[in-house]
């Protein structure tokens, strides 16, 4: 009974905790606040979303879990926590032995993650020799079993090439081998189908589900494709001027979404089997994270809000079971705001 309690404690605690997460860019005359106290908890065995507009903070948030935010970025405060572990506690050079087998990414461009001077054998076999510890004439046989595994076609031409001389999926399919070789627990993938055509991009969906079963891989998805988060994430956390707006279930969100920008993304998305149906778009553009309004930062452009919801920040609650959003118009209102301006 023992021993069955700690199979299922250890299954319930999350691989990855994200608490309080905040990355700021500081410039010259302004800092740019491009992710705000964020919080996330990812499981073994799930895929998990981050989806938003560009500049929500997606991708800082996954620079910042790995500590690759590039200058004059830098993480002001949060825990970022793998198996229990602050990642923020540790050096630079423990850090890097973390990278790869703890966490690692794949990046949005894979063809300028690649080293355009190297072919792409040369690339895998010095990973390859690097993360498993092979010598070269093995690390090379690994190299071509790992690109066999992302179902890459005619290897010995993949291997002998350039990044230039090969097809945006293919490239992709290359960088998820280089992860793979790491024998990562979680992997994050950034807009891993974007610039790709319907069915390529079709085609790395299932790729990675399948992977995901086969290496039991945990995996962090940042797009802003919501029909990505249908045919991929258990659960989905929607951005928004670097803070999470809503959280929960994927299908929950998709079914009923809570948060007004979480409802304008999905009603300027087209569904099969809708043609009739007319697709909206958000007025307005996303905020400039160096001079955020004051209140909630979606107020300028939402359809619903009121006046006291362009002077205080919502903060992020619950709204039902196992749902969150910051909405001051979801939920329970905070006594402070039951004021006559609510209720027109």
């Amino acid at each position: 009974m023992v021993e069955g309690d700690t199979v299922e404690r250890e299954a319930s605690r999350p691989v990855l905790r994200v608490e309080g997460l905040t990355t700021h860019f500081e410039l010259p005359r302004r800092t740019v606040r491009a992710v705000e106290d964020v919080n996330l908890e990812v499981h073994r065995g799930e895929t998990v979303c981050i989806v938003g507009e560009s500049g929500s903070g997606k991708s800082v948030t996954g620079l910042s879990i790995l500590r690759l935010v590039p200058k004059p970025g830098r993480i002001v405060s949060g825990r970022i926590e793998l198996d229990g572990q602050n990642l923020l506690d540790l050096s630079p050079a423990r850090m890097e032995k973390i990278r790869g087998p703890g966490v690692t990414m794949v990046f949005q461009n894979p063809r300028a993650a690649l080293d355009p001077f190297f072919t792409i054998g040369d690339q895998l076999v010095e990973t390859a020799s690097v993360q498993m510890g092979l010598k070269r004439r093995e690390a090379r046989i690994q190299a071509k079993e790992f690109l066999s595994a992302v179902r890459v076609p005619q290897i010995d031409r993949i291997m002998a090439g350039y990044s230039h001389q090969l097809s945006g999926g293919e490239c992709q399919r290359v960088m998820i081998a280089m992860a793979l070789m790491c024998q990562p627990k979680v992997l994050i993938a950034d807009e891993p189908t974007s610039a790709l055509d319907a069915k390529v991009q079709s085609e790395l969906l299932a790729l990675l589900i399948e992977l995901k079963n086969e290496f039991k891989m945990t995996i962090i998805l940042i797009t802003h494709d919501f029909g990505v988060v249908a045919e991929m994430a258990e659960r989905v956390n929607v951005m928004y001027a670097g803070r999470i707006v809503e959280t929960g279930a994927a299908k929950d969100v998709l079914s009923s979404p809570q948060h007004p920008y979480t409802i304008g993304l999905l009603e300027s998305v087209p569904k099969v089997g809708e043609r009739s149906r007319r697709l909206k778009q958000i007025e307005g553009q996303p905020p400039d994270p160096s001079a955020l309004p004051p209140g909630c930062a979606f107020a300028p452009r939402c359809p619903e809000r009121v006046p006291f919801c362009e002077r205080v920040e919502p903060r992020l609650e619950p709204v039902s079971r196992e749902r969150l959003a910051s909405c001051h118009l979801r939920g329970d209102l905070p006594p402070e705001l039951e004021i006559p301006e609510a209720s027109t």
